[in-house]
């Protein structure tokens, strides 16, 4: 009895000792599993990250072999379109002018000014622009010039002005905002050979490229603007380039001769311009034309003139005369009928056929330092 009962319980532990073997070796077996499988799975992403840096660098041969990869001449083109962008001379670029001035009077109200007039009074000659100038003006001109493929230069430019004499921040009543400039020019164009191989041609509203003054005292020499077209820089000979441009100019408001509706004229002011330079010479010749301009009521016993001519001889010297490092200009011009507005060519229409005018011009400036320089100019009618 005794030995039965002693048997059974070493069999049972026995059993029991057996069963948590097995389940311990079975654990250890799944573990393994696992681990297997996570290092397959290891592998088989490292596989095809070498796969995938096989195919990149197959792709890269291939581009390299194939030429798609810049050559030196590509860089450098690329790097020299990058620095004339830089410099202005390609892409957007803006430049602008502004200035605003109160002058007062003795009795503290503010008094009309200008280059020859302080509110000390008019002084007998030019005084001067700067802090004479009583009024607010600003422009701002918007510029983009590109290069073509096949060598050809582009410029557009657009240029917009305002000027008010009120002193208020809100001008909208007095506002006179316009466009002064708009026009495109086209230039070092791979058709024109010859005398034509550095011109340039445009077409628009713009100031002429070759118009000078006497800065300071806001005097033009001449002053050629309108709507029209033109070419620049004709090579004529070695030291003989040329001009030729077509301004159209607007009338209008005026009175006819028999009408009883005022300010119901208009016509235009064409200006045929031949511009020639010869050394430090210049030869100007215009043509003025206003058809109908003679139907003009400018009194009685009058007639207003339909044509006209205008002319100019300039120097520009290199030199403050010979004496030293700066400059000067002196220009004799003269004009008839329409022509006889010897600055603004074709801004007057109230002229007769035989309205005269010579004009005697001279402006120069003398370099006094790195960084300073000086400017006179005189101007005058004979």
């Amino acid at each position: 009895m005794n030995a039965v009962m002693f048997k059974t319980p070493l069999a049972i532990g026995i059993a029991v000792a057996g069963l948590a073997l097995s389940g311990a070796a079975s654990a250890d077996t799944h573990g393994m599993e696992q681990r297997l499988a996570e290092l397959e799975a290891r592998i088989a992403a490292a596989e095809q990250r070498a796969a995938d840096a096989e195919q990149r660098a197959t792709l890269a041969e291939t581009r390299a072999e194939s030429g798609a990869r810049p050559d030196a001449d590509e860089v450098e083109e690329r790097l020299a379109r990058v620095e004339r962008q830089a410099s202005g001379e390609e892409g957007f670029s803006f430049n602008a002018y502004a200035r605003s001035g109160l002058l007062l009077g003795e009795d503290r109200k503010s008094i009309p000014g200008g280059p020859y007039v302080t509110p000390a009074g008019p002084l007998g000659g030019a005084v001067g622009r700067l802090g004479n100038e009583g009024d607010t003006y600003v422009e701002g001109i918007f510029n983009y010039r590109m290069r073509y493929d096949n060598g050809a230069r582009a410029h557009y430019r657009m240029m917009l002005a305002d000027s008010v004499s009120t002193s208020n921040d809100w001008t909208a009543d007095e506002s006179n905002l316009n466009v002064r400039q708009v026009y495109a020019e086209f230039s070092e164009l791979p058709s024109f050979t010859g005398v034509f191989e550095n011109a340039s041609i445009w077409a628009g509203k713009r100031f002429d490229r070759d118009n000078f003054d006497i800065h300071w005292i806001d005097s033009d020499f001449v002053f050629l603007a309108g709507t029209g077209a033109g070419i620049y820089d004709m090579q004529l000979a070695d030291d003989w380039t040329s001009n030729l441009s077509l301004y159209g100019r607007s009338f209008s408001g005026f009175d006819l001769i028999g009408s009883d509706d005022p300010n119901a004229g208009s016509t235009d002011s064409l200006i045929l311009t031949s511009n020639n330079y010869v050394g430090n010479w210049q030869f100007m010749v215009s043509g003025l034309s206003a058809a109908d301009n003679d139907e003009r009521d400018i009194g009685a016993g009058q007639t207003a003139a339909d044509s006209g001519f205008h002319t100019m001889v300039a120097y520009h010297g290199d030199s403050f005369f010979g004496l030293g490092e700066g400059n000067f200009k002196a220009a004799l011009i003269h004009g008839q009928g329409l022509g006889a507005e010897a600055k603004v060519l074709g801004a007057d229409g109230a002229l007769t056929d035989d309205a005269q005018a010579t004009r005697l011009a001279l402006g120069h400036g003398i370099i006094l330092g790195s960084r300073l320089g000086a400017h006179a100019g005189r101007a005058g009618l004979l």
